[in-house]
Formats: structure tokens, sequence, C-alpha cells
């Protein structure tokens, strides 16, 4: 072959992608060399293989577990996307996680025809092709960008500004995962593996979903063929049922082994319980023949199939089908085991989940937000779900296998009825945290020797009185664990009109709730817990930024807690950044009238007064003298200048003392009443409600 030079322009255009199809490159000072189309593509966009269609790319596992490919232009454009290889290489297949949006596939296609359209012989030219055909490539790609990037400013961000993996926005109809918006909910399920909506409710199911490839032999007991794959132990009496097995015996189980799993994967057993009558099935799984130490023995539910998510300790495990520890007879009709495929990017041992609601004004047993299956069933060890507007379990925790995280109402901060609310949940190894709209309590974060893979998570009270009822507006998800939730003031709902009460063991519900009731249009939250300082819910209020917008009422006790009060006021009106702050009159307690200590309580309200301006501080100590019963020693306490012990709390156990600063609930509702007086006087101090 002589020596020549073709112009590139001269050349026709391939219309279809050749098994054989090669690139002519070179490095500096090196000779020309032949490079394999797909893997061409590949680095182009990222991968660690591209194939024109999925039968070619199942074909192909000699690739190690987790490595990602590229289909891009199989027949059926639904598998055009992203696959993550699943085994070992050698072995396994190949899973779809996400497929292409539109943009994205015409993006790849106009970069596979310009590489293709710069097919060349080795020639002195062909260097330069090749480079073109890169650029081009590039480019072409690089067109994929801007729909990434396009309009996504609202996505929820951690405290590096990485964006939310999930953001689902239903009230302005936004929708967004793994770096793209997406132009309807629709759309973005359509794209997704392992999240999806259940029917017309906003019920979202996130987290790993079957491969497909049972592991387990003789599973439908469909007859005794089936039901000699599993092994009788510990005195069991197996017995094949038309169609079904039955196992009996004290302490009997019949199990079957299962070998070449990858430790710490995810896969889910099935099985469906066949017991008569109330009774319900139970199983476990461990590394031994009737063992449990990989899940103890569950129950599994009456009458219907009960799923389960493990994780592997070994490469080798057994499923056990357990008998009554009586003895008596345990049925079942079926029995699964398969690997989970997780969606892109989730995480089963550490995240955040943020949930927007809106709070109706009644909550109602059928309105719950809370967890369940597709089908409405309690998940006991399953896939992660978040649902509202159907009946189920009101559940206030966050459970990691069979043990159980609760935070409430009182360490999450309150729910505000017909307003909206948002619930932030992280957790990882030994670390969990919780908040509702923003409010850090002194309980919100728990801490525990180890914490196993999360397999629920639940919006509510476990109790079951509903305190989450209402409809999901957005729901986020991050797979890591987002560090001091309550400091995320963009994803919390503000409410300035609010009040929020801070201050020691003063700031009671009891108080908040008298507190309330003066302003039935507002919302009112407090910071109290009771014996905390003013100072450590100082510290607190520090770290709520979604509160500083509320008019706040500091509520603290006595003389000796008024030198505090000196330190923490002005860091107070500092934070806030405005001057809705209000500082209710303190208990002088013991220190009598004409006493040096009560001269230096007097020296101390005085400089707190300062502090605080004029039209700032709340008068009580006279109005609740004037409430005293008239009894000689509520007169002798009027005459000292203090507290009438008519309204303060007996110390228990105290022999008939009386408390010398915490008050009873009459004396709550006087300070709330001389709040309102003092509000009404003052309007300036608190924003209209809205309409």
């Amino acid at each position: 072959m002589s020596d020549q030079t073709v112009n590139p322009d001269q050349l026709e255009n391939i219309t279809e992608v050749p098994p054989d199809l090669k690139a002519i490159v070179f490095s500096p000072a090196g000779p020309l060399q032949a490079l394999p189309f797909e893997l061409l593509l590949a680095k182009l966009i990222k991968a660690d293989l591209v194939k024109a269609n999925e039968a070619d790319l199942q074909a192909d596992v000699a690739h190690d577990e987790d490595s990602v490919a590229v289909v891009i232009n199989d027949p059926d454009p639904l598998k055009c996307g992203w696959w993550r290889k699943i085994g070992a290489s050698g072995a396994g297949n190949w899973a779809q996680f996400e497929q292409f949006a539109k943009s994205v596939r015409t993006a790849v296609e106009t970069a596979r025809d310009q590489v293709l359209g710069y097919a060349s012989d080795a020639s002195d030219s062909a260097d330069e092709a090749a480079l073109s055909a890169a650029n081009a490539g590039t480019a072409a790609l690089a067109a994929v960008e801007p729909v990434r990037q396009q309009a996504n400013d609202w996505v929820r961000t951690d405290e590096h500004g990485e964006k939310a993996l999930l953001d689902i926005d239903h009230r302005n109809a936004r929708f967004w995962f793994n770096g793209i918006v997406y132009a309807s909910a629709a759309a973005l399920y359509a794209a997704m593996t392992g999240v999806t909506q259940h029917g017309t409710e906003r019920v979202v199911t996130m987290g790993p979903v079957r491969d497909g490839n049972e592991l387990l032999v003789g599973g439908a007991f469909a007859d005794a063929g089936d039901v000699a794959e599993w092994t009788g132990g510990g005195g069991a009496v197996v017995t094949a049922l038309a169609p079904g097995i039955a196992i009996s015996g004290a302490g009997g189980y019949a199990s079957q082994q299962i070998t070449g799993l990858t430790v710490g994967a995810a896969y889910q057993f099935r099985v469906t319980d066949l017991t008569a009558g109330a009774s319900y099935g139970r199983v476990s799984v461990g590394t031994t023949a009737g063992g449990s130490e990989i899940m103890g023995a569950t129950n599994v539910a009456n009458d219907a199939t009960s799923t389960f998510t493990i994780y592997p300790t070994a490469n080798t495990i057994y499923i056990n089908l357990l008998a009554w520890a009586t003895g008596a007879e345990r049925r079942y009709s079926f029995a699964g085991f398969e690997r989970n495929i997780p969606f892109h990017g989730f995480s089963h041992t550490s995240g955040t989940l943020i949930a927007e609601f809106t709070e109706q004004a009644v909550p109602g047993a059928s309105t719950l937000l809370h967890l369940r299956n597709e089908a409405g069933a309690v998940i006991t060890k399953n896939i992660l779900t978040l649902a509202s507007a159907a009946t189920g379990d009101s559940s206030g925790s966050i459970r990691a296998a069979d043990t159980s995280f609760q935070f409430n109402s009182a360490t999450l901060g309150r729910v505000f009825a017909g307003r909206d609310n948002v619930l932030a949940i992280a957790w990882a190894a030994n670390d969990v945290q919780a908040t509702t709209n923003g409010q850090m309590a002194a309980n919100s974060e728990v801490s525990v020797a180890s914490i196993p893979t999360f397999d629920r998570l639940c919006v509510g009270n476990i109790s079951g009185t509903g305190i989450m009822g209402g409809t999901m507006q957005r729901l986020t998800y991050f797979p890591r664990r987002v560090a001091a939730l309550s400091e995320r003031e963009s994803w919390f709902v503000k409410h300035p009109d609010a009040i929020h009460i801070l201050g020691d063991s003063f700031d009671t519900e009891t108080l908040r709730q008298a507190i309330a009731a003066q302003y039935p249009a507002r919302l009112v939250t407090r910071d109290g817990v009771g014996g905390s300082t003013l100072r450590e819910q100082l510290d607190r209020y520090l770290r709520t930024p979604a509160l500083w917008c509320r008019t706040l009422v500091v509520m603290d006790g006595s003389g000796d807690s008024e030198t505090r009060t000196l330190t923490c006021l002005p860091v107070m009106i500092k934070t806030a950044g405005h001057r809705r702050i209000v500082k209710i009159e303190a208990s002088p307690a013991n220190a009598l009238a004409g006493s040096p200590e009560r001269a230096s309580f007097d020296a101390i309200m005085a400089q707190a007064i300062e502090i605080m301006g004029p039209g700032h501080h709340v008068t009580c100590l006279a109005a609740l003298q004037a409430a005293n019963d008239g009894s000689p020693e509520d007169l002798q306490d009027v005459a000292d200048n203090i507290v009438p012990r008519s309204l303060r709390l007996l110390i228990p156990g105290g022999g008939g003392a009386y408390d010398p600063i915490h008050e009873t609930n009459v004396a709550e509702t006087i300070r709330a009443s001389q709040l309102k007086a003092h509000t009404d006087a003052y309007p300036w101090l608190l924003l209209p409600v809205p309409a």
C-alpha cells in the first residue's frame, strides 16, 4: 500500500457502529496506535466501559463489582444509560441504575457521531484527525452540563455547599436527582431505579430493589421435592403440604445454606406465613444452621408476606424457618432470597432526610406521615418509605434493626397545625440527630455505642397520636450524615410572626400553653427543659437560626440566674438581629425587702432593664402579689415584696415548705396575661399574623 494522505471530509460517515471500530491515536514521541472506539468514548464520559447495547454489556462480565458502564445505542431507548456491575469479575451481571435524560442521550449520540466522522488511514494526518475527534466529542459532552446546572439553585445543600442526591419538590413542581433537573415527577421516577412513587398518593419509596436472581432452591414449596431442599434441625419435624411446608418440634427449624454471597452487600429475604388462625411465622438468619447472629428470630406477619433486608457478615449463610418454641407447628407457603440493587448513590449506613409537609388542623388516624411498603403494611427490615394520606403506624422514631431511638415533639420542637413544617433527621454509625422546624432541643441528639445499618425511618409519634399528620410537600435525601442540622437555615420554613420562649427551668410547657392561650392566632414555641440554665438554652438558640426571626420572650427564674442574664441578653439581642425581644420579670425568690440580697437583686434587675431598653421589660411581681389568697402567710410574703407562697409550688418531700422560685400554673397564667397586656401596649414587638 503506497503512502497517501486522505482528507477526513472525503470519507463517508459510518451509519452503524461495528464491534471492531478503532480510532488512530498517538502519544508524544510515540508511534501511531489503534484505540477501540468504545474505550475512547468511555474515557470521554468517565465510565469504566461503553457498550452499544445491553446484550453486549451483559456478555462482558470480566469487570470488578461496582464498575460503571454506559449503554449508548440500544434499540430500546430506555436501556440507554448507566449500569453497575453486580458480582465479582467473571461472574454476575449488569444492573441499570439510571437512564439517560433525552438531552443527555442526544449529546452522547452527537459525541459518538463526531468521533465516527473522523475515522482515517494511518497517515500523516491521522494524529490530527484523532485529536480533533476527541476534542469534538468532549465539547459535545460538555453540552450536557448546562442541563445539569439549569435552574438548580433551589436544591438543598449541605454544610459544604454540596447539593442533595434527591430533592422532590411537589409544591413548586421541581424535581432533582443526581445532578439533573427533571420536568415532572413522572420523568424523575422513570429515570431511576429504586425510587418510586406509588399511585396518586405522595408515597415515595427509596431503597434497594431485588435483582431478580433467586438464590433459594425450593422456596415455592410447590411439592415434596421443594421441601426436600430444606434440612430439618433442632429436633424438627418437617412436613410437605400441598403446597407449603410445616415445621414442628420444640426448638426445631428448617434451614437452607446459601453460598457465594458478598459480605456487607444488601440482600432481600421474603417469607409468606401460612400458619392457621392468628398465629404467625418466625425466621432467623445466621452463619450456621439454626443460627441468628445476622438476623435474630423475627416474626412474619400472619397470613402475609414479610420482607427483610440483611447484610451478610460471611460468604455462606443459613436461612432458617422456625417452629414454635413450644413445639407447635408453623407453616410457610413461600420463601425467597435475592440480591438488592440500591438506587445510584444510596447508602444504608448513613444519611439525612428532610421532609417538608403541611400539617392539617386536626391530624387524623388516616392521614399520618409514616412508613409503609407498597401494600400499606408495616416494614420490619426493608426499604425506606415516607408516606402520607394512608392508614398505618404513626411513629416518631428512627429504627435500626430491632432498636428504636425515639424523638418526640418535646425534644424536637413543635409541629404547627395548618402551617408548613420541616422535619430533618440525620444518622451515621453512632450518631443520630433530629430537628423539627429548625429547633434544636436538649434531647435532639442520640449517641449509642453502635447503630447497625438503618432499615426504617419513621416520621410521627411512636405512641400513635399522629402529631405528624399532613400532606408531604417536599422530600430531600443526602446519602451521608449532614452535620449540625439546625444550622442549615435555608432548609426550614421561617415563621417571623411566631413567639419563642427562652429561659431556664421557669420556661415550662405549661407556661408555653398559658402564653399560647393568650395568642390563639400565633405559633408559640419554647426551648426550656426542666433544670437547664439560660446559658445552655442560649447555646441552642445560637445553633438554631430558623428561630431568630421570631419574637423572643426571655423567661429566667430568680436572683442567682440574673447574673447570667446580664451576660446572655446582649448576645440574644445581637443574634436575633431585631428588637422584638422582651424579658419577663424574674422572681426575687427569698430575697426579702430591705435585705442585702434584695438590694443586690434589684441592682441586677435595673442593669437588665437598661440593657433591654424601654418597652422590652414585662413587670409581673405586682400582679402576682395582687392575686394572693388573703392568708396570713401570703400577706406576709406581700409585705416582704416576694411572690405569695400560694402561687409557688410545694417542695416534694419538703415537709410542707414552698419552693422559693418555681410557680404554679395560676402564676404562669398571670405572667402570660401580663405579657399579652405588654405587647398590646407595644404592638411593634409582634409582626402581623399571615392571613
